[in-house]
């Protein structure tokens, strides 16, 4: 996450300044480098529709703090809210990774691999001796 931030802030950059990108459209959306003109913005709702469905499609680590996995649920709300006024062509970036990594994670726990890598790092049983 921390190696997309420069990529998000040039993404910013261009669709605030880049020339070539004010007046061109996409679907419904009539201007990338422009907000939704929708009196109920679309992409920012996807967007977060999406971030929720690669949390719950995300295996999670054993062992880790449960109040700090309740506020990462809370995280795409907080950037739906902070990227509701952003350009459309960086919520739709931001959507299109979203939706790839969602394809990606779909793909990867439905082969057979994931399931013998998941095997390979469970904990050894013990015996019922108590040895190992």
């Amino acid at each position: 996450m921390v190696l997309q931030i420069p990529f998000f802030i040039a993404f910013y950059k261009v669709f605030s300044v880049a020339v070539e990108m004010r007046g061109a459209s996409w679907l419904w959306v009539t201007d990338l480098s422009q907000p939704e003109t929708l009196p109920i913005r679309v992409l920012p709702i996807v967007m977060i529709i999406s971030q929720f469905a690669m949390q719950k499609m995300t295996p999670t680590t054993t062992g880790g703090d449960p109040s700090q996995q309740k506020i990462m649920q809370l995280m795409p709300l907080f950037l739906g809210f902070m990227f509701y006024n952003f350009s459309s062509g960086l919520i739709l970036y931001y959507l299109t990774s979203n939706l790839v990594g969602i394809a990606q994670q779909w793909f990867f726990n439905r082969t057979s691999l994931a399931a013998v890598a998941a095997q390979s790092v469970q904990p050894p049983k013990k015996k019922k001796d108590g040895k190992k």
